[in-house]
């Protein structure tokens, strides 16, 4: 939702589309090499949830992945867990509205 109400701030503050056109691409939409890297990044690691969760519905059980066999299920787990341990959060941020 937020990023509609940018968006149509920038078509009641542009004086002309061509305006319009070159505020959207020039905000943060342009794709850069570090942004291709974390967009390879979330879909490396976002694509066998999404196969998982695309197993789940079209077999119409969620319970799917713990009806797995031994071995399969565990490197599941394993898995999940590797992922936690990377994309865990370092250090403890401070709740923004402590700052005023």
């Amino acid at each position: 939702m937020f990023g509609f109400t940018l968006i149509g701030w920038v078509i009641f503050r542009a004086r002309s589309v061509e305006q319009i056109g070159y505020m959207l691409t020039h905000f943060g939409l342009a794709m850069s090499s570090q942004t291709k890297h974390y967009g390879f990044i979330v879909a490396f690691y976002g694509f066998p949830i999404l196969l998982a969760e695309l197993w789940q519905y079209f077999s119409g059980d969620l319970l799917i992945v713990t009806r797995l066999q031994t071995i399969p299920r565990a490197a599941a787990y394993a898995l999940v867990v590797v992922w936690i341990l990377i994309f865990a959060m370092r250090q403890s941020q401070e709740f923004i509205y402590f700052q005023f």
